[in-house]
């Protein structure tokens, strides 16, 4: 939101190199003489202050805004792969469900699945690849939208575990 001091911020920043180089040069009501500049020099010390306190202020509003803890940002690398798991748990109905679901990509933290089963964000799952038989509690991070018998699921485990993919993560 820009406030009256922002707005004459504006003008004193376009305007303070002009100023700066008509005192400079000697020019007009700018000229140099005993006691006018250290009256410009206050206001110029003011300007400076008070374009620090601006940025200061911008850079906090940024970081205010800055993607939290689930946004898009990943922890590890992701792969690229299909691996049949069997998820176990319950629909949004409180239905038990089990299904052979494949993986979209794997990731040490997780995987992004397609699921036949209405699930929910939050909700507790349990996979187990087919491959090895290895057992890993999940949770829902997110679902895209359904536009078919099936979504993708976005899952994350508790802890790193890139072994239950048979993947090497870096």
């Amino acid at each position: 939101m820009l406030t009256n001091s922002d707005a004459a911020l504006d003008l004193l920043d376009s305007s303070a190199a002009l100023r700066a180089k008509l005192l400079a040069f000697g020019v007009g009501r700018f000229a140099r003489t005993p006691g006018k500049q250290e009256n410009m020099s206050r206001i110029f010390d003011a300007i400076r202050k008070a374009q620090k306190d601006r940025s200061d202020r911008a850079l906090s509003e940024s970081a205010a805004l800055a993607p939290g803890p689930h946004s898009d940002r990943r922890r590890s690398r992701r792969w690229e792969m299909d691996v049949p798991v069997f998820v176990y748990g319950h629909t949004t109905a409180q239905e038990p469900f089990h299904e052979e679901a494949h993986t979209i990509d794997v990731s040490a933290n997780g995987a992004l699945l397609m699921l036949g089963a209405r699930v929910q964000a939050g909700q507790k799952l349990l996979l187990i690849n087919k491959s090895t038989q290895t057992e890993q509690e999940c949770r829902v991070v997110s679902l895209a939208e359904r536009r078919t018998q099936s979504a993708a699921v976005a899952i994350e485990f508790g802890q790193a575990n890139a072994n239950f993919w048979q993947i090497r993560a870096h």
